[in-house]
């Protein structure tokens, strides 16, 4: 149902990611724009070298992420007291602070809630969507990282109609302390 309906979606960020420039951006083991030292990695210093990358593509979005092996979850620093993740299993859209974000589809709001320990998603939104037909079947989209005032408003089961901006990309140290991204 998706890969057929996916032309009828409304981008994201405003813009149709098909047609705009977008840089790859590689945060797995052994990226040039991970430092090996975990201090060279605060979100001011990834951001830097993320929007150097940027500008090397001439692109405003950068875009990466699903299933990359990143040893950024393990450093030393990240006091969480669970079992270290290692395989991120979204996929991030480096963007500027404030960026709106677009409803990709019709959908309700099935859940949000500011995780703000830190490396955790921040202002995070979690929308539910049907697709069409008989046989119906119920999806979750989630969206982290967000800027606080995205959740100001929202209440469980809200509609949110394809199209509409309902949240806008944060900023650390209040998106769970990374670079601005979704």
């Amino acid at each position: 149902w998706l890969a057929e309906q996916s032309a009828r979606f409304a981008p994201l960020i405003g813009r149709d990611l098909r047609t705009t420039p977008v840089a790859p951006i590689d945060l797995s083991a052994g990226s040039p724009l991970v430092s090996s030292e975990p201090s060279e990695n605060s979100p001011a210093e990834l951001d830097r070298r993320i929007q150097r990358r940027l500008a090397e593509h001439g692109a405003t979005v950068g875009a990466g992420g699903y299933d990359e092996a990143r040893l950024i979850y393990a450093w030393p620093n990240e006091a969480t007291g669970t079992e270290p993740r290692t395989i991120h299993i979204g996929l991030d859209l480096s963007l500027a602070p404030g960026s709106p974000l677009h409803a990709p589809l019709d959908g309700v709001v099935h859940g949000f809630e500011n995780a703000a320990a830190h490396h955790d998603y921040g202002p995070v939104i979690v929308l539910r969507h049907r697709t069409e037909g008989p046989d119906s079947v119920e999806f979750y989209s989630l969206y982290g990282h967000l800027s606080c005032d995205s959740l100001e408003g929202l209440w469980v089961g809200q509609p949110i109609a394809k199209g509409v901006v309902f949240a806008r990309v944060g900023s650390a140290p209040s998106n769970g302390n990374w670079w601005p991204h979704v």
